[in-house]
């Protein structure tokens, strides 16, 4: 006896775990994933603190009726006096193909870097369960490498009965008959923002940057890191949402609203392949400490940002021109 639900780890975006799950999901359960994702992750943010992040105001596409979510909140003072079985329940919900995640102590969970050291609240994801007593899962590991693992009961168990955080668990439902299509109107009034560096939708508490001059606080970032150690997530996620935005440029000249396959091309050659270059050129630094590499990266940046800031005007030119 048992359950697995569709899951894939091989996504465009999975720097963090927060865009890996949704993002492993929904391409494992529905067709025309590259249509829905040409609508996905197109703004991105920098904190004061440099922290750097792709963002979507519905990355779950909850709003159009592909994920149908349910959360329960419970504290865990109720949770121990209650002691509701969470085992069983979340075996009844996969066995009705619904998905699960949510967050659980880390300090609880072996082959994760916080286990048996220190507390610390993280997200996860759950897709299936086995006879062998234990969920299937997927995450970052303490090797650093995103990859398939198994939650045994009694450790997912106790990473919320004795966790020292409150928890919630969501549990969503994939709609496997949605049919994506493009949304050329929120895709020009992101890009809108992306290139003019404006906040949209993504509601954030903090200080924080957007779009293009997020990129230019990335530069920054690298710039007075002096000696210091890199933190190769920001070089990744450079490097991811430049794919998926080459990827989105050639859905759309696929799908008719630009009608210039030299856009998608040129930003590949010119944005994308030196955006990979910086996420390479990071690990070099980060083992060489070579002001020389760094040097490089922070050419690498401008000169990236520059062009892909023009490319962006000229992709807007091209689906005005089309509507």
């Amino acid at each position: 006896m048992g359950k697995c639900l569709p899951f894939t780890i091989d996504v465009e975006m999975r720097v963090y775990q927060n865009k890996a799950f949704p993002l492993g999901i929904i391409k494992a359960n529905i067709a025309d994933y590259d249509v829905w994702l040409c609508n996905k992750l197109i703004n991105c943010i920098c904190y004061e603190n440099s922290d750097i992040d792709a963002i979507d105001d519905d990355i779950w596409s909850e709003k159009d009726g592909l994920t149908h979510t349910e959360i329960d909140f419970l504290k865990r003072e109720e949770f121990n006096q209650k002691n509701p079985d969470i085992i069983a329940k979340n075996k009844e919900m996969l066995e009705k193909g619904v998905y699960i995640t949510g967050g659980y102590d880390e300090f609880f969970i072996p082959g994760k870097s916080p286990y048996q050291k220190r507390h610390f609240n993280h997200d996860y994801v759950i897709f299936g369960y086995d006879e062998e007593r234990v969920f299937k899962s997927a995450a970052y590991m303490a090797d650093r490498s995103y990859r398939f693992y198994d939650i045994t009961y009694e450790d997912y168990h106790n990473s919320i009965a004795k966790s020292e955080y409150n928890f919630y668990v969501c549990y969503r439902k994939i709609d496997k008959s949605y049919v994506p299509k493009v949304d050329i109107v929120h895709i020009q009034k992101k890009l809108e923002n992306y290139l003019l560096s404006r906040e949209d939708d993504y509601a954030s508490n903090r200080q924080a940057y957007f779009g293009m001059e997020a990129w230019e606080k990335f530069r920054e970032y690298v710039q007075e890191i002096g000696d210091g150690w890199l933190d190769n997530r920001y070089a990744r996620l450079y490097m991811e949402h430049r794919n998926i935005m080459v990827n989105r440029m050639r859905k759309l000249n696929e799908k008719g609203f630009l009608n210039d396959c030299s856009l998608a091309e040129e930003y590949h050659r010119n944005v994308y392949l030196p955006a990979q270059a910086v996420h390479h050129l990071f690990i070099k630094y980060n083992l060489t400490r070579d002001h020389k590499v760094r040097q490089r990266i922070l050419g690498t940046i401008q000169k990236t940002n520059e062009t892909e800031e023009r490319i962006i005007s000229r992709m807007l030119e091209r689906m005005k021109m089309k509507c």
